[in-house]
């Protein structure tokens, strides 16, 4: 078989491997009363992230969708199928649907990922292309996570300094 077919079939493959996957709407924002008539119940409730208030997993069809709250709004939304790694047109149908008022999103890349800066600069997104997991995260998100980094510091006048370690006596004969 040609690359060209190979590529082709690949392509279709995927497409009904998803399409048999069912869909997800977007979540970023929504309330948590909101995701479970979306999603269901919630599967598992998990650690909160730094910055979050709790985290819950919820599954629909093949999907996983791990959820962040904040204040009882969702913060971060982390979207994966377990076995398949999300492609970057499967995580542009999520991204442009958590896309208030239409807002675009701008692309930029790196060696381990694909991130989005929604234009309101209200979200970002990323594919992980080692996991095939997507992640989109409200701003507030992320000054929550920063502020509790901040905290769990503490002040540099809080932190204790190592003591100078002691010098070793050596007797010499």
């Amino acid at each position: 078989m040609n690359p060209k077919a190979t590529g082709r079939l690949l392509c279709v493959c995927s497409a009904l491997m998803i399409a048999g996957a069912g869909t997800v709407d977007a979540a970023l924002f929504d309330t948590r009363a909101q995701i479970e008539s979306k999603y269901g119940p919630p599967v598992q409730s998990k650690k909160a992230m730094k910055g979050s208030d709790e985290s819950i997993l919820y599954r629909k069809d093949s999907w996983n969708i791990q959820v962040e709250y904040i204040k009882g709004r969702a913060m971060r939304v982390a979207y994966w199928i377990d076995g398949h790694k999300l492609t970057k047109s499967e995580a542009l149908s999520l991204i442009q649907a958590n896309s208030e008022n239409g807002n675009p999103w701008a692309e930029t890349r790196s060696r381990n990922a694909i991130r989005w800066t929604r234009t309101d600069h209200r979200a970002t997104a990323e594919l992980q292309f080692n996991s095939g997991i997507l992640a989109i995260a409200s701003a507030d998100w992320g000054v929550a996570a920063i502020n509790q980094k901040k905290t769990d510091l503490g002040t540099v006048s809080s932190i204790e300094k190592p003591k100078p370690a002691a010098k070793p006596s050596v007797k010499l004969h």
